[in-house]
């Protein structure tokens, strides 16, 4: 007879107290490791055949690499087509490049200004964490498993950006059949040394508690170590807060367990959890993405299926064969016949035929050939561009390459997106941060290339956030080889819409840039005088104070009113002081009547050196 008592349900881990929530942990993690056990032995079998090697698990509890290449099925992997193609759509995707950028909605120049602060700190800090190079790790694994993952956190003094593989990520299946996910758990196995710095507080006090607990955990039973080892499991959860609206309802959870209690145990009122994810395809349903080796794993094997019996064939029957006739006038010694490349046959009768038949069908050649061309359609990759063949030829113009470039960028238009809004997440989390290490007033500058120099930005504070949006925009409107932006600067030119100055300002080339400068000199200094004015911190006696404010007498008075007058035209659709925007008009006056002058100069020259022509016909008198 069933009992009428009902069970109590068990407590979630993110409500569970600080002495039990481990316990809630280890039970998840046993069921992830029932629950992702076709993820594990599919992402398993990617390694294996991008890296024609034989891995023993990827899960960080079992891992290890044997050095044999060794196929999933026991045979060599003959031709690596699945790396093959990663790597091209590697590369093709790593030209596709943009920035997150900071915009305004018809903010004042001040909001304008700290927007520009704060995607200069964003670019900075990038370069500072060396995230150009984790994202390069995150192309790679989003062509190879599907899944790149980058991990954004801190280190006390500054934001750090980790790459995380997704054979360490978690979730919960049932709830993320839309693709996303309101809780995450990040598995990975340590030593016990790098724990010890949780045993102690801000104060450098020791919890004694603390260090029992790393003491007391678990080590991890590996294929390496059979349980002789220091390093145990650390799992790291996060639960992201209730929220109505903007307002939370409840704070989620954020936590540290290892396998005999909690290391960290805190709330988490972030509403984004701190891992940017960029995917190759996005799957109709659940969290993870299919990859290149993925689409391709069925043609990869039939290749290499084919590949085994070409070989085993060529072994057996690419020798020649000896026929004669089999009657008692041929007397052919067979031991004549020797392992050898050649032999001698004496006294022998009759006719001897040596024949050389094809050891394979050519229909099989060609199939494993159909099989391989496949593969890279369905890859949408040209076979060409994989061995770095123009596809065009030599010589192809400018217009049909990129025409041919432009065919590519549609054809992966949908990854290019998924890397734009990496780009933007990855920025979102370096500014939230920024935003908690501000908060312990930690030293946030960064420094930044500009032009020929290093400028140092500061943290841009959180002023007037509400109306700044992050968008992602391209970095390079024209080619990235040098050869191609030079050809792409000539043609703006020629079109119209740069002059010459403004065309050389682009080609920012190493062995250019001093002689650059020097001919963009005029434009640097009217937009540092434009900036001086527009900045709302300086007020008008120390703007007049600054050195070189009014265009000079041997200035180039057309770049400096027309320069100065785009300025002044961009400054009166936004919320400007009036006696600012006099200041430029001034600036503007003053070029000019520099430019009247120097013309009039330039005339009276020209009339003094040219001879009277009623006096040029007088002919002199005779004495």
């Amino acid at each position: 007879m069933a009992s009428d008592k009902k069970s109590k349900p068990k407590q979630y881990w993110w409500d569970a107290e600080e002495d039990e929530v481990h316990k809630r942990i280890w039970e998840l993690v046993d069921y992830f490791k029932v629950q992702d056990a076709d993820r594990m032995a599919d992402l398993l079998e990617f390694e294996r055949l991008y890296h024609g090697r034989k891995i023993s698990g990827l899960e960080p509890w079992n891992y290890w690499k044997y050095e044999v290449p060794v196929f999933s099925d026991g045979n060599a992997l003959k031709s690596n087509i699945g790396q093959s193609i990663t790597n091209t759509l590697a590369a093709e995707l790593a030209q596709h490049k943009t920035k997150p950028v900071y915009l305004t909605t018809r903010g004042s120049p001040k909001l304008k200004q700290k927007a520009k602060d704060r995607t200069k700190w964003v670019e900075g800090a990038k370069r500072k964490t060396k995230s150009h190079g984790v994202k390069q790790d995150v192309v790679y694994d989003m062509c190879r498993t599907g899944t790149g993952v980058a991990k954004i956190g801190n280190d006390g003094a500054m934001p750090v950006v980790e790459r995380v593989h997704q054979c360490h990520l978690f979730v919960v299946n049932a709830e993320t059949m839309n693709g996303t996910t309101r809780q995450i758990h990040y598995v990975v196995a340590v030593a016990k040394s790098e724990l010890e710095a949780f045993a102690y507080d801000k104060k450098g006090t020791l919890d004694k508690k603390k260090l029992e607990i790393i003491e007391s955990a678990e080590p991890v039973q590996t294929v390496a170590s059979n349980g002789v080892t220091d390093v145990v499991l650390l799992v790291e959860s996060w639960r992201l807060p209730v929220m109505r609206g903007k307002k939370m309802i409840k704070p989620g959870r954020h936590t540290l367990c290892v396998s005999s209690g909690a290391l960290l145990w805190e709330e988490w009122k972030r509403e984004r959890l701190p891992f940017a994810f960029a995917r190759f395809v996005k799957k109709s349903r659940g969290f993870w993405g299919m990859g290149v080796i993925e689409t391709i794993r069925g043609r990869q094997k039939a290749v290499n299926k084919m590949n085994i019996t070409k070989e085993e064939a060529f072994a057996l029957f690419s020798g020649p064969w000896v026929s004669t006739r089999d009657t008692p006038e041929n007397k052919v010694t067979i031991s004549h016949f020797q392992n050898k490349v050649g032999a001698v046959i004496k006294n022998s009768l009759g006719n001897v035929v040596i024949q050389t038949p094809p050891p394979m069908s050519d229909q099989v050649m060609r199939e494993i050939d159909r099989e391989t061309e496949r593969a890279y359609e369905d890859a949408g990759v040209s076979r060409m561009a994989a061995q770095q063949v123009n596809e065009l030829g030599a010589g192809a113009s400018g217009a049909a390459q990129r025409e041919l470039k432009d065919g590519h960028s549609k054809r992966f238009a949908l990854q290019h997106d998924n890397l734009d809004q990496f780009e933007l997440d990855m920025a979102e989390l370096l500014v939230d941060e920024a935003r908690e290490l501000k908060k312990s007033g930690i030293d946030l500058s960064v420094e930044v290339p500009d032009g020929d120099a290093i400028d140092v930005v500061d943290w841009a504070t959180d002023e007037g956030n509400e109306a700044m949006h992050l968008t992602c925009a391209p970095t390079n409107f024209f080619a990235s080889d040098p050869q191609g932006k030079k050809q792409d600067v000539v043609d703006a030119i020629r079109l119209g819409w740069l002059n010459r100055e403004q065309g050389m300002k682009q080609l920012d080339f190493p062995d250019l840039a001093e002689e650059t400068g020097l001919v963009t000199a005029y434009y640097d200094d009217v937009d540092r005088i434009a900036g001086v004015i527009l900045d709302e911190e300086k007020k008008k006696p120390e703007i007049l104070k600054t050195p070189g404010f009014w265009p000079e007498p041997f200035d180039d008075p057309n770049v400096c009113s027309d320069r100065m007058n785009r300025h002044l035209k961009r400054a009166q659709a936004s919320k400007v002081d009036r006696w600012r925007l006099d200041l430029m008009r001034e600036y503007i006056e003053r070029a000019e009547a520099i430019k009247i002058k120097r013309t009039k100069n330039q005339q009276q020259s020209q009339a003094a050196a040219t001879p009277n022509p009623a006096q040029a016909n007088v002919l002199p008198q005779a004495a």
